[in-house]
């Protein structure tokens, strides 16, 4: 296990077990207690916790591919930790920097596409920001319409 933490907390251990038991993508969890359980693609799981307050100062969250958006996005939110079975340098990076406790059974030097032909946009996007959703909302302004 990399990680930045001694050794995980308990909420953090709940969420790990539950992110892995419930199949999830992000699983939030604080105090004991599992506040939200998300399903889905890239961000959007976290970005459905996050606006449902799900994701809040001191929870501790698991999530199923940590790239460094989504760490920012954490940071934002003031979580108190973090674990992930895969996760990006820079995601760790960043975490280290703004004083996250975080874990990760497997550190790559960057979350890749879905067809693994380069970087994910959003950890590209993420390097240039420190306002993730602002963004997001460029990127996706800068699609083409289907």
């Amino acid at each position: 296990m990399i990680g930045h933490l001694p050794e995980l907390t308990e909420d953090l251990r709940l969420a790990q077990q539950e992110l892995r038991a419930r199949n999830a993508s992000v699983v939030s969890v604080s105090g004991g207690t599992v506040r939200g359980v998300a399903h889905g693609e890239g961000l959007q799981p976290l970005l459905q916790l996050l606006d449902e307050g799900a994701v809040g100062a001191g929870c501790a969250v698991a999530d199923r591919i940590l790239g460094l958006a989504a760490a920012k996005l954490m940071v934002d939110a003031k979580v108190a930790a973090v674990w992930s079975p895969l996760g990006s340098a820079p995601a760790a990076d960043w975490l280290t920097r703004v004083g996250v406790v975080w874990a990760m059974e497997r550190q790559v030097p960057a979350i890749l596409r879905r067809d693994g032909r380069g970087e994910c946009p959003m950890e590209q996007m993420a390097r240039t920001t420190d306002d993730v959703r602002a963004g997001l909302a460029r990127l996706q302004g800068s699609r083409p319409s289907a």
